[in-house]
Protein backbone atom coordinates (compact mmCIF):
# COMPACT_ATOMS: atom_id res chain seq x y z
CA UNK A 1 0.00 0.00 0.00
CA UNK A 2 1.20 3.43 -1.03
CA UNK A 3 1.69 5.59 1.77
CA UNK A 4 -0.97 8.17 3.10
CA UNK A 5 0.16 11.64 0.81
CA UNK A 6 0.81 14.59 2.66
CA UNK A 7 -1.49 17.46 2.77
CA UNK A 8 1.32 20.13 2.87
CA UNK A 9 0.95 20.95 -0.31
CA UNK A 10 -2.86 21.83 -0.40
CA UNK A 11 -2.43 23.47 3.24
CA UNK A 12 0.50 25.69 2.01
CA UNK A 13 -1.62 27.28 -0.59
CA UNK A 14 -4.87 27.65 0.97
CA UNK A 15 -3.05 29.93 3.55
CA UNK A 16 -1.77 31.50 0.93
CA UNK A 17 -5.06 31.99 -0.66
CA UNK A 18 -5.75 33.41 2.60
CA UNK A 19 -3.55 35.51 3.54
CA UNK A 20 -3.37 37.24 -0.19
CA UNK A 21 -7.15 37.74 -0.07
CA UNK A 22 -6.87 39.54 3.31
CA UNK A 23 -4.20 41.96 2.05
CA UNK A 24 -4.99 42.83 -1.56
CA UNK A 25 -7.95 45.09 -1.10
CA UNK A 26 -5.14 47.47 0.61
CA UNK A 27 -2.78 46.60 -2.15
CA UNK A 28 -4.90 47.51 -4.72
CA UNK A 29 -6.34 50.94 -3.66
CA UNK A 30 -7.28 53.18 -5.46
CA UNK A 31 -5.80 56.76 -6.46
CA UNK A 32 -7.33 59.52 -4.31
CA UNK A 33 -10.74 60.85 -5.41
CA UNK A 34 -10.89 64.21 -7.18
CA UNK A 35 -13.46 66.61 -5.99
CA UNK A 36 -16.73 67.32 -7.63
CA UNK A 37 -16.63 70.35 -7.55
CA UNK A 38 -13.53 72.81 -7.64
CA UNK A 39 -15.30 76.02 -6.41
CA UNK A 40 -17.26 75.40 -3.79
CA UNK A 41 -16.93 74.86 0.00
CA UNK A 42 -13.78 73.38 1.57
CA UNK A 43 -11.66 74.09 -1.81
CA UNK A 44 -12.73 77.66 -1.55
CA UNK A 45 -11.60 77.98 2.28
CA UNK A 46 -8.05 76.75 1.01
CA UNK A 47 -7.88 79.29 -2.02
CA UNK A 48 -8.49 81.55 0.50
CA UNK A 49 -5.98 80.73 3.83
CA UNK A 50 -3.37 80.77 0.75
CA UNK A 51 -3.28 84.58 1.06
CA UNK A 52 -4.22 84.02 4.69
CA UNK A 53 -8.28 85.10 4.74
CA UNK A 54 -9.79 82.77 7.54
CA UNK A 55 -13.19 81.28 6.73
CA UNK A 56 -15.56 78.83 7.81
CA UNK A 57 -17.98 77.12 5.90
CA UNK A 58 -21.65 76.85 6.56
CA UNK A 59 -22.88 74.91 3.93
CA UNK A 60 -22.20 74.67 -0.41
CA UNK A 61 -24.01 73.73 -2.94
CA UNK A 62 -23.64 72.89 -6.43
CA UNK A 63 -25.99 73.12 -9.31
CA UNK A 64 -25.34 72.13 -12.98
CA UNK A 65 -27.55 72.90 -15.71
CA UNK A 66 -27.46 71.53 -18.93
CA UNK A 67 -28.93 73.49 -21.96
CA UNK A 68 -30.48 72.17 -25.35
CA UNK A 69 -26.74 73.96 -27.11
CA UNK A 70 -24.22 71.22 -24.99
CA UNK A 71 -23.01 73.77 -22.52
CA UNK A 72 -23.39 73.48 -18.64
CA UNK A 73 -24.04 76.37 -16.83
CA UNK A 74 -22.55 75.80 -13.00
CA UNK A 75 -23.53 77.73 -10.10
CA UNK A 76 -21.70 76.87 -6.73
CA UNK A 77 -22.92 78.15 -3.45
CA UNK A 78 -20.62 78.85 -0.59
CA UNK A 79 -22.34 80.07 2.68
CA UNK A 80 -20.04 81.14 5.23
CA UNK A 81 -20.41 82.54 8.87
CA UNK A 82 -21.16 86.20 9.23
CA UNK A 83 -17.40 86.64 10.62
CA UNK A 84 -15.75 85.14 7.44
CA UNK A 85 -17.54 87.38 5.15
CA UNK A 86 -16.89 90.41 6.63
CA UNK A 87 -13.23 89.37 6.12
CA UNK A 88 -13.55 88.24 2.39
CA UNK A 89 -15.66 91.72 1.94
CA UNK A 90 -12.64 93.83 3.71
CA UNK A 91 -9.88 91.82 2.09
CA UNK A 92 -7.36 92.96 -0.72
CA UNK A 93 -8.05 89.85 -2.71
CA UNK A 94 -11.84 90.13 -4.00
CA UNK A 95 -13.75 86.67 -3.55
CA UNK A 96 -13.30 86.58 -7.84
CA UNK A 97 -9.84 86.14 -7.63
CA UNK A 98 -10.44 83.13 -4.84
CA UNK A 99 -12.98 81.61 -6.89
CA UNK A 100 -10.17 81.54 -9.84
CA UNK A 101 -7.54 80.22 -7.57
CA UNK A 102 -9.74 77.10 -6.44
CA UNK A 103 -11.06 76.39 -9.83
CA UNK A 104 -7.12 75.85 -11.08
CA UNK A 105 -5.66 74.40 -8.07
CA UNK A 106 -7.70 71.53 -9.42
CA UNK A 107 -7.23 71.16 -13.17
CA UNK A 108 -8.18 67.42 -13.38
CA UNK A 109 -12.02 68.34 -11.79
CA UNK A 110 -14.93 67.33 -14.07
CA UNK A 111 -15.33 70.77 -15.51
CA UNK A 112 -11.90 71.12 -17.79
CA UNK A 113 -12.02 74.73 -19.05
CA UNK A 114 -14.63 77.20 -17.44
CA UNK A 115 -15.49 80.33 -18.84
CA UNK A 116 -17.15 83.05 -18.08
CA UNK A 117 -16.10 82.89 -14.25
CA UNK A 118 -18.11 85.76 -11.80
CA UNK A 119 -17.98 85.74 -8.08
CA UNK A 120 -19.84 87.42 -5.91
CA UNK A 121 -21.04 87.77 -2.18
CA UNK A 122 -24.46 87.73 -1.69
CA UNK A 123 -24.85 88.64 2.31
CA UNK A 124 -23.08 85.65 3.64
CA UNK A 125 -23.09 83.41 0.44
CA UNK A 126 -20.43 83.70 -2.36
CA UNK A 127 -21.51 82.54 -5.41
CA UNK A 128 -19.61 81.50 -8.19
CA UNK A 129 -21.11 81.09 -11.76
CA UNK A 130 -19.42 79.96 -15.42
CA UNK A 131 -20.04 77.64 -18.09
CA UNK A 132 -18.10 74.44 -19.69
CA UNK A 133 -18.77 72.70 -22.34
CA UNK A 134 -20.77 69.79 -20.81
CA UNK A 135 -18.67 66.10 -21.78
CA UNK A 136 -21.87 64.38 -23.74
CA UNK A 137 -21.54 61.11 -25.99
CA UNK A 138 -24.90 60.09 -27.55
CA UNK A 139 -25.72 56.74 -28.50
CA UNK A 140 -28.91 54.38 -29.26
CA UNK A 141 -30.89 57.60 -29.01
CA UNK A 142 -29.74 58.52 -25.67
CA UNK A 143 -27.27 61.17 -24.50
CA UNK A 144 -24.24 60.37 -21.68
CA UNK A 145 -22.88 63.14 -19.25
CA UNK A 146 -19.24 62.36 -18.47
CA UNK A 147 -18.58 65.11 -16.14
CA UNK A 148 -18.02 62.19 -13.02
CA UNK A 149 -17.38 59.46 -15.56
CA UNK A 150 -13.34 58.27 -14.97
CA UNK A 151 -13.05 56.72 -18.44
CA UNK A 152 -11.65 53.47 -16.61
CA UNK A 153 -9.51 54.89 -15.06
CA UNK A 154 -9.18 53.13 -11.02
CA UNK A 155 -10.14 56.84 -9.46
CA UNK A 156 -13.42 58.92 -9.04
CA UNK A 157 -15.06 61.92 -7.57
CA UNK A 158 -15.80 62.78 -4.08
CA UNK A 159 -19.11 64.67 -3.73
CA UNK A 160 -17.51 67.85 -1.65
CA UNK A 161 -20.51 69.30 -0.58
CA UNK A 162 -23.89 68.86 0.81
CA UNK A 163 -25.75 68.67 -2.26
CA UNK A 164 -24.84 68.26 -5.91
CA UNK A 165 -27.16 68.44 -8.56
CA UNK A 166 -27.55 68.41 -12.29
CA UNK A 167 -30.39 68.95 -14.41
CA UNK A 168 -30.67 67.70 -17.64
CA UNK A 169 -32.10 69.93 -20.98
CA UNK A 170 -35.55 71.10 -21.17
CA UNK A 171 -37.94 67.75 -22.81
CA UNK A 172 -35.65 64.87 -21.62
CA UNK A 173 -35.60 62.99 -18.50
CA UNK A 174 -33.07 60.86 -16.94
CA UNK A 175 -33.25 57.65 -17.64
CA UNK A 176 -30.43 55.34 -15.31
CA UNK A 177 -30.05 55.96 -11.80
CA UNK A 178 -26.19 56.88 -10.50
CA UNK A 179 -24.85 54.74 -7.83
CA UNK A 180 -26.11 56.79 -3.73
CA UNK A 181 -28.23 59.39 -6.41
CA UNK A 182 -32.22 61.01 -6.32
CA UNK A 183 -33.12 60.66 -9.54
CA UNK A 184 -36.41 63.29 -10.55
CA UNK A 185 -37.25 63.53 -13.68
CA UNK A 186 -35.09 65.65 -14.96
CA UNK A 187 -32.78 65.95 -12.10
CA UNK A 188 -30.40 64.05 -10.19
CA UNK A 189 -28.83 65.11 -6.86
CA UNK A 190 -26.02 63.58 -4.49
CA UNK A 191 -25.99 64.59 -1.07
CA UNK A 192 -22.67 64.35 0.98
CA UNK A 193 -20.74 66.75 3.29
CA UNK A 194 -17.56 68.58 3.69
CA UNK A 195 -15.60 65.95 5.72
CA UNK A 196 -13.93 63.55 3.14
CA UNK A 197 -14.14 60.89 5.21
CA UNK A 198 -18.05 60.86 4.99
CA UNK A 199 -18.92 62.57 1.96
CA UNK A 200 -20.31 60.53 -1.33
CA UNK A 201 -17.74 59.00 -3.57
CA UNK A 202 -18.51 58.23 -7.28
CA UNK A 203 -16.03 55.97 -8.78
CA UNK A 204 -16.06 53.61 -11.42
CA UNK A 205 -18.16 55.20 -13.86
CA UNK A 206 -20.92 55.58 -10.82
CA UNK A 207 -21.64 59.02 -11.55
CA UNK A 208 -22.57 58.34 -15.18
CA UNK A 209 -26.25 60.44 -16.82
CA UNK A 210 -27.51 58.67 -19.08
CA UNK A 211 -30.49 60.91 -20.38
CA UNK A 212 -33.03 61.03 -23.22
CA UNK A 213 -36.00 62.36 -24.70
CA UNK A 214 -39.24 62.33 -22.76
CA UNK A 215 -40.94 60.90 -25.82
CA UNK A 216 -38.51 57.99 -26.75
CA UNK A 217 -39.25 54.36 -26.98
CA UNK A 218 -37.85 51.69 -25.42
CA UNK A 219 -36.06 54.27 -23.00
CA UNK A 220 -34.64 51.12 -20.51
CA UNK A 221 -33.08 48.85 -23.56
CA UNK A 222 -31.44 51.82 -25.09
CA UNK A 223 -30.16 52.91 -21.69
CA UNK A 224 -28.31 49.69 -21.12
CA UNK A 225 -27.17 49.47 -24.27
CA UNK A 226 -25.56 53.03 -24.06
CA UNK A 227 -23.76 51.74 -20.98
CA UNK A 228 -22.25 48.81 -22.52
CA UNK A 229 -21.32 50.79 -24.97
CA UNK A 230 -19.37 52.61 -23.07
CA UNK A 231 -17.65 50.19 -20.96
CA UNK A 232 -17.33 47.40 -23.05
CA UNK A 233 -13.90 48.51 -24.91
CA UNK A 234 -12.55 48.59 -20.96
CA UNK A 235 -14.08 45.25 -20.02
CA UNK A 236 -12.18 43.68 -23.08
CA UNK A 237 -8.88 45.60 -22.25
CA UNK A 238 -9.30 43.93 -19.09
CA UNK A 239 -9.49 40.45 -20.68
CA UNK A 240 -6.44 40.94 -22.70
CA UNK A 241 -4.53 42.34 -19.44
CA UNK A 242 -5.53 40.11 -16.57
CA UNK A 243 -7.64 37.54 -18.12
CA UNK A 244 -5.66 35.91 -20.92
CA UNK A 245 -1.99 35.75 -18.81
CA UNK A 246 -4.21 34.14 -15.83
CA UNK A 247 -5.34 31.31 -18.39
CA UNK A 248 -1.91 30.81 -19.73
CA UNK A 249 -0.26 30.25 -17.03
CA UNK A 250 -3.21 28.27 -14.94
CA UNK A 251 -3.46 25.87 -18.11
CA UNK A 252 0.58 25.26 -18.63
CA UNK A 253 0.64 24.56 -14.55
CA UNK A 254 -2.46 22.02 -14.43
CA UNK A 255 -1.45 20.64 -17.93
CA UNK A 256 1.37 19.24 -16.78
CA UNK A 257 -0.58 18.26 -13.05
CA UNK A 258 -2.59 16.40 -14.48
CA UNK A 259 -0.28 14.46 -16.77
CA UNK A 260 1.77 13.57 -12.88
CA UNK A 261 -1.47 12.73 -11.23
CA UNK A 262 -2.46 9.74 -14.11
CA UNK A 263 -0.97 6.72 -12.39
CA UNK A 264 -2.82 7.95 -8.96
CA UNK A 265 -3.67 4.28 -7.30
CA UNK A 266 -6.81 4.24 -5.19
CA UNK A 267 -5.14 4.65 -1.64
CA UNK A 268 -3.48 7.74 -2.58
CA UNK A 269 -6.32 9.30 -3.86
CA UNK A 270 -8.13 8.39 -0.34
CA UNK A 271 -5.16 9.57 1.63
CA UNK A 272 -5.55 12.76 -0.50
CA UNK A 273 -9.07 12.98 -0.08
CA UNK A 274 -8.97 12.74 4.16
CA UNK A 275 -6.10 15.16 4.18
CA UNK A 276 -8.06 17.24 1.91
CA UNK A 277 -11.24 17.35 3.94
CA UNK A 278 -9.13 18.13 7.26
CA UNK A 279 -7.33 21.25 5.35
CA UNK A 280 -10.64 22.45 4.24
CA UNK A 281 -12.26 22.27 7.65
CA UNK A 282 -9.21 24.18 9.10
CA UNK A 283 -8.97 26.81 7.15
CA UNK A 284 -12.67 27.44 6.91
CA UNK A 285 -12.80 27.33 11.04
CA UNK A 286 -10.00 29.32 11.09
CA UNK A 287 -10.71 32.24 7.94
CA UNK A 288 -14.04 32.46 10.39
CA UNK A 289 -12.17 33.26 13.60
CA UNK A 290 -9.64 35.59 11.52
CA UNK A 291 -12.88 37.35 10.39
CA UNK A 292 -14.33 37.81 13.74
CA UNK A 293 -11.39 39.21 15.37
CA UNK A 294 -10.51 41.29 12.28
CA UNK A 295 -12.85 41.44 9.98
CA UNK A 296 -10.63 40.20 7.24
CA UNK A 297 -12.12 41.27 3.72
CA UNK A 298 -12.89 38.77 1.00
CA UNK A 299 -13.43 36.17 3.99
CA UNK A 300 -16.41 35.00 2.29
CA UNK A 301 -14.81 33.58 -0.86
CA UNK A 302 -12.00 32.01 1.17
CA UNK A 303 -14.41 30.24 3.82
CA UNK A 304 -16.74 29.04 0.21
CA UNK A 305 -13.34 27.80 -1.04
CA UNK A 306 -12.26 25.72 1.76
CA UNK A 307 -15.55 24.56 2.69
CA UNK A 308 -16.14 23.72 -1.06
CA UNK A 309 -12.51 21.42 -0.51
CA UNK A 310 -13.54 19.71 2.32
CA UNK A 311 -16.90 18.40 0.92
CA UNK A 312 -15.07 17.16 -2.04
CA UNK A 313 -12.59 15.55 0.40
CA UNK A 314 -15.44 13.81 1.95
CA UNK A 315 -17.43 12.29 -0.90
CA UNK A 316 -13.52 10.81 -1.72
CA UNK A 317 -13.22 9.43 1.81
CA UNK A 318 -17.12 8.78 2.38
CA UNK A 319 -18.48 7.82 -1.10
CA UNK A 320 -15.66 7.42 -3.38
CA UNK A 321 -18.10 5.04 -6.16
CA UNK A 322 -19.35 9.24 -7.08
CA UNK A 323 -15.77 9.47 -8.77
CA UNK A 324 -15.62 6.48 -10.78
CA UNK A 325 -17.01 8.50 -13.95
CA UNK A 326 -16.36 12.16 -15.31
CA UNK A 327 -20.66 12.69 -15.43
CA UNK A 328 -21.25 11.32 -11.67
CA UNK A 329 -17.91 12.98 -10.32
CA UNK A 330 -19.32 16.64 -12.63
CA UNK A 331 -22.79 16.38 -11.05
CA UNK A 332 -21.31 15.62 -7.14
CA UNK A 333 -19.09 19.12 -7.99
CA UNK A 334 -21.70 21.33 -8.99
CA UNK A 335 -24.40 20.00 -5.85
CA UNK A 336 -21.67 20.76 -3.81
CA UNK A 337 -20.66 24.27 -5.03
CA UNK A 338 -24.13 25.44 -4.99
CA UNK A 339 -24.75 23.81 -1.34
CA UNK A 340 -21.90 25.80 -0.17
CA UNK A 341 -22.81 28.74 -1.35
CA UNK A 342 -26.20 28.94 0.21
CA UNK A 343 -25.25 27.33 3.43
CA UNK A 344 -22.54 30.60 3.47
CA UNK A 345 -24.83 33.30 2.86
CA UNK A 346 -24.84 34.76 6.46
CA UNK A 347 -21.31 34.58 6.18
CA UNK A 348 -21.54 36.94 2.98
CA UNK A 349 -24.07 38.87 4.54
CA UNK A 350 -22.03 39.35 7.79
CA UNK A 351 -18.96 40.78 6.27
CA UNK A 352 -19.67 41.71 2.68
CA UNK A 353 -18.09 45.29 2.55
CA UNK A 354 -19.53 48.33 2.05
CA UNK A 355 -21.41 49.10 -1.14
CA UNK A 356 -21.09 45.67 -1.78
CA UNK A 357 -23.37 44.09 -5.06
CA UNK A 358 -26.68 42.46 -4.56
CA UNK A 359 -26.70 39.17 -2.68
CA UNK A 360 -27.49 37.54 -5.82
CA UNK A 361 -24.84 38.86 -7.96
CA UNK A 362 -21.97 38.21 -5.47
CA UNK A 363 -23.42 34.14 -5.20
CA UNK A 364 -22.95 34.18 -8.91
CA UNK A 365 -19.76 35.68 -9.08
CA UNK A 366 -18.95 33.30 -6.57
CA UNK A 367 -20.55 30.39 -8.31
CA UNK A 368 -18.06 31.08 -11.49
CA UNK A 369 -14.64 31.68 -9.33
CA UNK A 370 -15.32 28.29 -7.88
CA UNK A 371 -16.24 26.61 -10.59
CA UNK A 372 -12.63 25.29 -11.26
CA UNK A 373 -12.79 23.88 -8.06
CA UNK A 374 -16.23 21.94 -8.24
CA UNK A 375 -14.95 20.21 -11.62
CA UNK A 376 -12.21 19.40 -10.47
CA UNK A 377 -12.37 15.67 -9.64
CA UNK A 378 -14.41 15.41 -12.83
CA UNK A 379 -11.39 16.61 -14.63
CA UNK A 380 -9.36 14.01 -12.90
CA UNK A 381 -11.49 11.18 -13.58
CA UNK A 382 -11.46 12.31 -17.38
CA UNK A 383 -7.07 12.57 -17.53
CA UNK A 384 -6.90 8.89 -15.82
CA UNK A 385 -8.11 7.78 -19.26
CA UNK A 386 -5.24 6.15 -22.06
CA UNK A 387 -6.91 8.23 -24.47
CA UNK A 388 -5.18 11.65 -25.43
CA UNK A 389 -8.79 13.37 -26.37
CA UNK A 390 -10.09 12.29 -22.80
CA UNK A 391 -6.87 14.03 -21.08
CA UNK A 392 -7.59 16.98 -23.18
CA UNK A 393 -10.74 17.05 -22.57
CA UNK A 394 -9.90 17.00 -19.01
CA UNK A 395 -7.74 19.76 -19.64
CA UNK A 396 -10.11 22.01 -21.61
CA UNK A 397 -12.89 21.54 -18.85
CA UNK A 398 -10.52 23.26 -16.10
CA UNK A 399 -8.77 25.74 -18.32
CA UNK A 400 -12.44 26.82 -19.58
CA UNK A 401 -13.59 27.05 -16.08
CA UNK A 402 -10.47 29.14 -14.99
CA UNK A 403 -11.39 31.96 -17.78
CA UNK A 404 -14.77 32.22 -16.86
CA UNK A 405 -14.05 32.32 -13.16
CA UNK A 406 -11.34 35.20 -14.05
CA UNK A 407 -13.55 36.83 -16.79
CA UNK A 408 -15.81 37.91 -13.67
CA UNK A 409 -13.36 38.70 -11.27
CA UNK A 410 -12.01 41.21 -13.05
CA UNK A 411 -13.62 44.74 -13.23
CA UNK A 412 -16.07 45.03 -15.91
CA UNK A 413 -16.23 49.12 -16.16
CA UNK A 414 -13.01 50.56 -15.33
CA UNK A 415 -9.31 49.41 -15.49
CA UNK A 416 -7.73 48.13 -12.17
CA UNK A 417 -4.90 49.06 -10.61
CA UNK A 418 -1.50 47.11 -12.37
CA UNK A 419 -0.69 45.25 -9.61
CA UNK A 420 -4.29 43.55 -9.58
CA UNK A 421 -2.24 40.87 -12.41
CA UNK A 422 0.14 39.93 -9.08
CA UNK A 423 -2.21 38.40 -7.31
CA UNK A 424 -4.60 37.11 -10.18
CA UNK A 425 -1.05 35.48 -11.18
CA UNK A 426 -0.48 34.08 -7.39
CA UNK A 427 -4.21 32.77 -7.23
CA UNK A 428 -4.07 30.89 -10.95
CA UNK A 429 -0.50 29.43 -9.30
CA UNK A 430 -2.43 28.16 -5.90
CA UNK A 431 -5.38 27.17 -7.58
CA UNK A 432 -3.24 24.95 -10.08
CA UNK A 433 -2.37 23.10 -6.88
CA UNK A 434 -5.70 22.82 -5.04
CA UNK A 435 -7.65 21.62 -8.70
CA UNK A 436 -4.66 19.03 -9.35
CA UNK A 437 -4.86 17.61 -5.63
CA UNK A 438 -8.65 17.23 -6.33
CA UNK A 439 -7.96 15.84 -9.96
CA UNK A 440 -5.88 13.22 -8.54
CA UNK A 441 -8.31 12.01 -6.14
CA UNK A 442 -10.88 11.44 -9.45
CA UNK A 443 -8.21 9.92 -11.07
CA UNK A 444 -6.96 7.32 -8.38
CA UNK A 445 -10.61 6.43 -7.58
CA UNK A 446 -11.65 6.03 -11.23
CA UNK A 447 -9.78 2.94 -11.34
CA UNK A 448 -11.26 -0.24 -10.34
Amino acid sequence: MSPRPSPSPALATLLTLLVVASIVPAALASSPPQVACGACGEQFARAAADVDIEVTVLESTADVRLLANGTAAWTARTRVTPESAARLENATVGVHALARAALASYPNGPAEDPTGLDTRLVGNTVVVTFTDRAPLERAFGTTRLEYFDTDGADRGFRVNVDRLSVVTPERTRVTNTPAESVVDGRNVTWYGNATAFSETHLSHGEGRIVFAPTDLQNSALRTTAALWADTLPIYLDNLRAYVLPTTLLFGALVGVGLGLIRGTDRDRASGLGRGLLAVGVAIALGSLVLALVGRLPAVGVTIAGAVLVAVLGWVAATRPDHYRAARPAARVGLVSLTGVLIAVIPVIVAFAPPFAPPLPVILGTLWLQLLPVALAPAAGVLASRSRARSFALGWALLVGAVALAAAAFVPTDYRPFGALIVFMLMSAIAAAVVVTSLAAVGAGLARD
